[in-house]
This record gives structure tokens, sequence and C-alpha cells, in this order.
């Protein structure tokens, strides 16, 4: 009974992994397409983009499963 237990619980893990990796990929292009209409009207305007942007990464995210 445990062991079953266990691997529904590694199967959810699974998913869920999986579906926040998604949301965070969805996130980062989010991020670039707005990057990208900000670096572009700043240049349309002539004038320097002062955003910092920070890239975010989880190399980690598999390990977390």
């Amino acid at each position: 009974m445990a062991r079953k237990e266990m691997e529904s619980l590694d199967k959810e893990l699974v998913a869920e992994v999986a579906r926040a990796k998604k949301a965070l990929q969805e996130l980062q292009e989010a991020k670039r397409a707005v990057r990208l209409i900000y670096e572009g009207a700043c240049a349309r305007l002539g004038v320097p983009g002062d955003m910092k942007i920070q890239s975010v990464d989880f190399p980690d995210i598999e390990k977390l499963a």
C-alpha cells in the first residue's frame, strides 16, 4: 500500500514539475516579448534603454522531483 502511494506521489510530482516548467517557459517568453517591444520603442524614439533586465534560470528544477 505504501509503495503504491509513493508511486502515485512520484507521478504527481513529475506532473507538477512539468506544469511548473511550462508556466516558467511561458513567462520567460512573455518577458522576452516585452523586452523586444521596449527596446524597439527606445530605438524608434532614439533614447537609450535604461531598463535592467535580469535573466532568471532554473537549471535545478529537475532535481526537485
